[in-house]
């Protein structure tokens, strides 16, 4: 009982060590550099600092004023999030803002790990899959004041708990679909997008009705139930800028989003804004230059207020109404940009335990302590560094392992998924409650990848997706290594038994 009683004990300590490990390092890292503040995060902070002066702005704006209006062109919710941490703390209010940032994540993480407990029954394997979100882009953007690391958390756990009620077929009531909406609002108040990306986890509650037997009827109830939270929010939003605008609106967020699927195109050699009838005798669209995201985007901003005397809430909508004419103009480039948004870089990202603290110390401000691949290869040679020999294996592993776990998540788990649905006759609730929480989770973190990549993919945007890819193409793994180790004794048996 002894011997065995110490494989036990280490079960149980693996996940409060991680946690444990997890939450000195932060602190470790947190009190040498601080909080990091990016280019966006001077938006978020002249934001909050209007919400904590009050002021007409409130009751009163006008989108002639300026050409791009801050309480128009950034949602409310962040700054006022860093608003009340600066009524509670002062001075001090962005270490009030990452503290509660890296609290949440971490709770988070631990949310994480009793879902991948649960669904894979392995509980090292579980600290392997919930510490992926822990060291990977929550490690430095939980310490940057950004929306990311609030906004990611909060969508974590709507999923999270959605799924672990699938995997313990427990029928949502209407209660939990409130909630499941309330969060959800939360995070669109963080990111506007999120009024279309919640659209991408109403399958994964639907799964939940319907592998815990509800009908159809049910199913639509829970799910509109869920739903109308955002969309309440979304009306509320556009009603509170028709009040202080006499436009109905979310934000002028559109300014530079929708503009940037035209830069894609104009570099394909495509003339998009030359055949443009607004921007087609802007003369400073071509050359150079335009190629930087941000100076092209003042040259289109300025010159339609300028020359077309339009408003930011017009030119956003204006950016809306171009990128989808060129998806009616250029379909084929427009697909090709989408597909080539998932590179490498997007591969290597479910599990970070080298390029995180890495990139970390390099948004701060300093320099990055790890030059580049090759770089690092020639240093080894010339110097013999042991050191540094051993943080390009384990970077290379950590690329290695991510870019398989994710290639097993996208592929084998819908083939999984519709074999199993085939076997059960079309009904969830006869299939493994882990492979429907599997599938809905897949059709969730597909909708982000297109939703981003239709329009604009940076790494960060999928942070609320990445850890569930991590945990279910580790669990598809991890299943297919036990049929095949299982498949080999019988096997091996068979062959014992006819010599």
């Amino acid at each position: 009982m002894e011997r065995g009683s110490v494989p036990l004990t280490i079960f149980r300590s693996a996940p409060l060590a991680m946690i444990a490990v997890l939450v000195v390092v932060k602190l470790c890292f947190l009190v040498s550099i601080g909080p990091v503040f990016t280019p966006d995060s001077g938006d978020y902070a002249r934001f909050a600092d209007l919400i904590v002066g009050g002021g007409e702005w409130v009751n009163h704006l006008d989108l002639k004023a300026e050409l791009i209006s801050l309480t128009a062109f950034r949602a409310i919710g962040y700054p006022a999030f860093l608003a009340l941490c600066k009524l509670l703390a002062g001075d001090a209010w962005a270490w009030l803002a990452v503290a509660a940032q890296m609290a949440l994540s971490v709770f988070t993480t631990t949310r994480l790990y009793v879902f991948a407990r649960t669904l894979t029954d392995r509980p090292l394997l579980a600290v392997l899959a919930a510490g992926g979100h822990a060291i990977a882009q929550a490690f430095y953007l939980d310490q940057c004041i950004l929306t990311d690391s609030l906004n990611a958390s909060i969508v974590l756990l709507a999923a999270t708990i959605t799924a672990q009620g699938i995997l313990r077929r427990c029928p949502p009531t209407l209660w939990d679909a409130m909630l499941f909406g309330c969060l959800l609002l939360a995070a669109f108040t963080m990111r506007e997008a999120g009024m279309i990306l919640q659209i991408t986890l109403w399958p994964l509650l639907a799964f939940r009705c319907l592998a815990t037997g509800a009908n159809l009827g049910r199913t639509a109830l829970v799910v509109a139930v869920a739903a109308l939270p955002v969309f309440a929010g979304v009306q509320i939003y556009k009603s509170w800028n028709q009040m202080r605008t006499g436009e109905r609106f979310v934000t002028t967020g559109g300014q530079t989003a929708l503009f940037r699927p035209a830069l894609d195109l104009y570099r394909r050699g495509i003339p998009v804004f030359r055949e443009d009838p607004l921007l087609g005798d802007a003369s400073a669209l071509d050359g150079p230059t335009f190629e930087t995201p941000g100076q092209a985007f003042a040259q289109i901003n300025g010159h339609l207020a300028q020359t077309h005397n339009m408003t930011p809430l017009s030119i956003a909508r204006y950016g809306q109404s171009m990128y989808l004419r060129h998806w009616l103009n250029y379909p084929v480039e427009r697909a090709q940009i989408l597909l080539s948004k998932f590179d490498r870089a997007i591969a290597y990202m479910l599990i970070m335990p080298v390029v995180a603290p890495e990139r970390l110390i390099l948004w701060s401000g300093d320099r990055t302590p790890l030059p580049t691949s090759s770089e690092l290869r020639r240093t080894i040679l010339d110097e013999g560094r042991l050191d540094l020999a051993a943080a390009l294996a384990l970077r290379t592993l950590a690329r290695v392992l991510s870019a398989v776990v994710m290639t097993a998540f996208f592929l084998f788990v819908p083939i999984v998924f519709l074999r199993a649905l085939k076997t059960a006759a079309g009904r969830p609730a006869a299939m493994s409650s882990g492979i429907v929480a599997m599938g809905g989770l897949w059709l969730f973190a597909l909708g982000y990848f297109i939703a981003y990549g239709a329009v604009h993919l940076e790494e960060r945007y999928l942070m609320p997706v990445t850890p569930f890819v991590f945990i279910c193409g580790l669990a598809m793994i991890a299943s297919s290594f036990s049929r095949a180790v299982a498949f080999w004794k019988t096997i091996s048996s068979k062959g014992g038994h006819d010599v």
